[in-house]
């Protein structure tokens, strides 16, 4: 009995011991920092919410959660560097957070981290499987790299999902055509624009598309579908000169090479086409005076 006395004080303190070593998680003035930045986020007050989640991490430097919400607003400031180390931390204290990763990934992007931003993000799919804004990310990534096959994949998974993302569809058409699958981006543009008619990056690229395929009434069509829908579109009123003589159609194709001239003025960035074109306005009209069109 004398031995039980001393053993039972003895266990009390060892489980007292351990009882003080387990880590209860933030404290509660962790938790405030922490809810206030969540309020500020969602007030689209970024520098407030990284200050009260950086003061939630210096309470508590083991909070998975604050430094990924801290990563996602130095994101949303453009300190991309910070956001990466705030990100890491996160997910290495939460193997399982699939929104870290996501946001890690993005981040790496801005970095121009390519490979490691891959991982992230693969990663973050792997945890949500199917995961429709992994998707995309996946799809601008290897869009940017010029990886054609992958691209296709992922956005083409995505706009499964999307299927009102118009822009993102416009992605996928860019995809199939540099892949060489000029149907399958057409069909994709068509897709796009009976989205959102009013995208006219969709209108413009399709009449490329076409008028590179020598469907030129095809593309002419796009090409005033473009102008209409954006008016400052100035390279579409070149591509609908190129169409319309490309269809002989050499009365309007002056007149087109005309207006491109007009709206295209003294831009830099046309400066080319605008040589060709000024060259090729005396050239048509001296072919129409002479066959009498």
């Amino acid at each position: 009995m004398k031995n039980v006395k001393f053993i039972i004080p003895i266990l009390l303190l060892l489980l007292a011991s351990a009882a003080v070593g387990q880590d209860e998680g933030p404290p509660n003035d962790a938790k405030e920092k922490y809810n206030a930045g969540v309020l500020a986020t969602k007030a689209n007050k970024n520098t407030e919410a990284a200050a009260n989640f950086q003061a939630a991490v210096d309470i508590y430097p083991k909070y998975a959660d604050a430094w990924i919400e801290l990563g996602k607003a130095q994101y949303k400031l453009k300190k991309y560097t910070d956001a990466e180390k705030s990100l890491m931390k996160g997910v290495d204290l939460d193997s399982k957070n699939q929104l870290g990763y996501f946001a890690l990934g993005l981040t790496r992007i801005e970095l121009k981290k390519y490979k490691l931003s891959e991982e992230a993000l693969l990663k973050s799919l792997a945890l949500k499987e199917g995961d429709a804004e992994t998707q995309k990310a996946l799809g601008l990534l290897y869009f940017d790299q010029k990886e054609w096959p992958k691209a296709i994949k992922y956005y083409g998974d995505y706009v499964k999902f999307a299927a009102k993302d118009a822009t993102s569809m416009v992605k996928l058409a860019q995809a199939y055509r540099e892949a060489g699958q000029a149907e399958k981006a057409e069909a994709t543009y068509q897709q796009a624009i009976k989205v959102d008619p009013s995208l006219w990056e969709a209108h413009l690229n399709l009449a490329n598309l076409l008028r590179e395929e020598k469907k030129y009434n095809a593309a002419i069509s796009s090409y005033k579908a473009t102008i209409d829908a954006n008016n400052k579109a100035v390279i579409a009123y070149y591509g609908l000169a190129i169409s319309y003589q490309g269809a002989e159609d050499y009365s309007n194709a002056l007149k087109s090479y005309k207006q491109f001239v007009q709206v295209a003025g003294n831009s830099r960035k046309y400066s080319a086409e605008i040589k060709r074109a000024k060259a090729l306005i005396p050239q048509i009209q001296d072919y129409l005076d002479n066959s009498g069109e």
